[in-house]
């Protein structure tokens, strides 16, 4: 799925290799100065930009600072041609960027007019241009093409971010730590506080994580009660601190239970469902923090009671705190698993549909009456929109209200939302899945899970189903007989068990993608409307194909969050002629439970 930028959000662009923001010359505002690396500066609004969609999958980069556009020089086709800020071009396509991803947190950035992807000059690591140029041959030598988008934030540097997958990545390697721990007395929570909040370093990661999240689901959140979580957290980790100071064990013990009831002060409200969705992606994380202070209770048990010699009450006890641990385990996936729920549901609540009709009058002595009818639905999570019409005397449909058009339209689109955003779901939910591990010996493994997302366009033909496994090539078609917009007419699909998929006709213009080794699928979109009309294929080492023409505004992404690193693995659909009236996309990407 392309990269989903937060309206309005500043964000930072650097470099993998090297790590330095980007931003104009001097941070100048003036209109011609080139975009190039730079050192990191402290919430410099020089090197934070916007990302305003165009509604075809790209983006204009906008440095608001300057109200400036990020331009390829002169419109140029050239390799080497250099990145400027420059005034806004009435949608001029150099000022178009693709932002597709590689895998890991990291994009190429494509301006669509020539197809190529930026680059630091010369993967140098001082103050170098930015500029555009082919894809180095050399997959490992790369680096300089690649980019991580982050989002600004006042309280910390660009360059110590790294992508919202590493830091998922760290957060379920704070609950795997939590597995067969043997710990010092505070140890466990503290260490877990200390990826949240580390002592002595302006990198936040509460904050970096609450803005990550945000750039994925921000109307779900609310700010208070995220503020309310962090408040009871640094309750506890004063608390916490106060331990390491304490070395007597009955003090050290009733702090400990001070810290649990720091922590646990907004529990009873964000059990409740209405609050809890609206802190569940963050709910994980103190869930986790909570379960790590509740361990460290009952590997301690004997060191935290040392005045308890009978050792069957010792044993009580100790058996007693176990069970508040499996308790708390359960109590907070059933919590997490009912606002998960809830917020799917949310989520589908933002799909309307709706309409409209009426009559016009003509002018004249005749004063022909026309009636007229509007049919729309609608997505207001991201603005997604589609909508038929419908006039007496020039409508080619006896059908005045699509209804079946339109109920079509509303089911498919939250089909294909559920999908899409189970799959976040999936991202920012991840630890809590290895919740049940805690304290055991046992450990989780890796599963694959496999999603479909469609169908797209509208499925009135004979069907054809996916075949499974790893994708070999992938060959579109672009029917010559379907002039003036030439739509995708076939598709041609080969495994590396020897399996093949062709559909349609598979003649006129055709783009084969063969897969490297390694290279996989990462995002699918198009455009759409009574048939699928344009189709673009993107791996994760940068390569695009594509066939037919935009012809129609319904455009469409079909991937899924750029975090679960998801692979293509099929289409089906219905193909009818020279047509495809519907496709469906089939991925696979790994759970660790």
């Amino acid at each position: 799925m392309a990269f989903k930028a937060q309206p309005q959000r500043p964000y930072v662009i650097i470099p993998k290799h090297s790590r330095r923001p980007l931003g104009p010359q001097r941070h100048d505002r003036h209109r011609g100065l080139h975009i190039q690396q730079q050192d990191a500066y402290l919430n410099h609004v020089g090197q934070q930009v916007h990302l305003d969609p165009t509604g075809n999958g790209e983006h204009w980069v906008h440095v608001v600072y300057c109200d400036k556009y990020w331009d390829i020089e002169r419109e140029s086709q050239a390799a080497g041609a250099k990145l400027l800020q420059w005034d806004w071009g009435g949608g001029a396509p150099n000022q178009h960027f693709r932002l597709a991803y590689a895998g890991d947190g990291y994009y190429y950035l494509r301006p669509a007019h020539s197809g190529q992807t930026l680059e630091v000059a010369g993967a140098g690591r001082s103050w170098e241009d930015i500029q555009q140029n082919h894809l180095n041959p050399n997959l490992g030598q790369r680096d300089y093409q690649l980019f991580r988008i982050v989002p600004a934030s006042p309280d910390y540097l660009p360059h110590e971010t790294v992508p919202f997958r590493q830091y998922s990545d760290l957060l379920r390697d704070v609950v795997m730590g939590l597995t067969g721990a043997v710990p010092k007395v505070g140890g466990l929570f503290k260490g877990a506080l200390g990826v949240f909040w580390p002592d002595g370093h302006d990198q936040d990661f509460w904050n970096q994580m609450t803005q990550y999240v945000e750039q994925r689901v921000k109307q779900l959140l609310k700010q208070e009660h995220i503020a309310s979580l962090k408040e009871a957290l640094e309750g506890a980790k004063d608390i916490l601190d106060e331990v390491e100071r304490t070395h007597q064990p009955n003090d050290r013990r009733e702090k400990l239970h001070g810290a649990l009831m720091a922590a646990n002060f907004v529990k009873a409200r964000f059990k409740r469902e209405e609050e809890g969705i609206s802190v569940l992606p963050l709910l994980v994380a103190w869930g986790t923090l909570l379960l790590a202070l509740r361990l460290e209770i009952y590997i301690n048990y004997e060191d935290l009671h040392p005045d308890e010699k009978d050792a069957n009450r010792m044993a009580l006890g100790k058996a007693e705190a176990l069970r508040e641990l499996q308790g708390a385990i359960e109590e907070f996936g059933r919590a997490v698993t009912k606002a998960r729920a809830k917020a799917v549901q949310w989520r589908l609540g933002k799909i309307s549909r709706g309409s409209e009709e009426g009559r016009e009058s003509g002018g004249g002595r005749t004063r022909i009456v026309e009636l007229w009818r509007r049919d729309w639905v609608t997505d207001s999570y991201d603005g997604w929109q589609q909508q038929r019409s419908w006039r007496s005397r020039s409508s080619t449909t006896h059908d005045r209200s699509n209804e079946p058009i339109m109920a079509q339209v509303l089911a498919h689109r939250k089909t294909q939302v559920q999908a899409q955003f189970e799959a976040e779901l999936d991202v920012l939910l991840a630890p809590a899945y290895l919740w049940p591990y805690v304290g055991t010996a046992n450990k989780p493994s890796a599963q694959l899970k496999a999603v479909v997302v469609g169908p797209f366009a509208r499925p009135d033909s004979p069907a054809f189903g996916a075949l499974a496994g790893t994708l070999r090539s992938i060959t579109l078609f672009t029917h010559p007989g379907n002039q003036p917009h030439g739509y995708l007419s076939g598709l041609h699909l080969t495994y590396t068990d020897g399996q093949s998929l062709r559909v349609g006709s598979c003649a006129g213009t055709q783009q084969e993608l063969l897969l490297n080794v390694g290279e996989y699928v990462t995002n699918v979109r198009g455009h759409q409307w009574d048939v699928i009309e344009q189709l673009t294929i993107e791996t994760n080492q940068g390569r695009v194909i594509s066939a037919g023409q935009v012809s129609h505004p319904s455009y469409f992404e079909a991937g899924l969050d750029d975090a679960v690193n998801a692979r293509l693995t099929g289409i089906s659909g219905h193909q009818k002629g020279d047509f495809f009236t519907a496709l469906s996309f089939h991925w696979e990407y790994t759970v660790v439970k």
